[in-house]
């Protein structure tokens, strides 16, 4: 994925500067490199549960389909609230680059209407790392934009 690269990029170009991106020690690293790549399986199970709803497609695959690729995205999602739920954030107590991965999925996920109360660490986490400054700095678009209700049963 692109931006993932962008974003290795300028922690190796900036690593000095700002907050440490990927950490030090290994066991660490392997942990937030981890992540940073399970959020592309995220990414890609919950295209297959949204995408036929936002297109009009749902019902063309029919009830069944559309209920195994609901439970597979639920399920992933409860991996990841698992995560949440032991640490501040997805790999550990420090924000790392699997933030910078995980975050703007959870954000549009909650925007299309997930239930916050099925998914309630993961509820917290988006709220903590809304208020980062830099986060604050980039959301101002969204003020104002009322949420969807596509995915709420997931």
């Amino acid at each position: 994925n692109e931006s993932i690269g962008i974003c290795l990029y300028l922690e190796h170009e900036f690593k000095n500067q700002g907050t440490q991106l990927l950490p030090d020690d290994g066991k660490s690293y392997a942990t937030v490199i981890q992540r940073t790549m399970e959020a592309e399986n995220l990414h890609k199970i919950s295209v297959q549960a949204i995408i036929p709803y936002l297109y009009g497609k749902a019902d063309k695959l029919g009830v069944e389909e559309m209920s195994s690729r609901k439970k597979a995205f639920g399920d992933e999602l409860l991996i990841w609230d698992g995560y949440v739920a032991r640490h501040q954030y997805v790999a550990g107590d420090n924000f790392t680059i699997a933030d910078i991965a995980l975050f703007p999925m959870l954000v549009f996920y909650f925007r299309m209407g997930l239930y916050e109360s099925k998914y309630p660490n993961l509820k917290t986490y988006i709220d903590r790392i809304m208020k980062r400054d830099s986060v604050q700095k980039t959301i101002s678009h969204l003020e104002g934009l009322e949420p969807q209700n596509v995915i709420g049963d997931v």
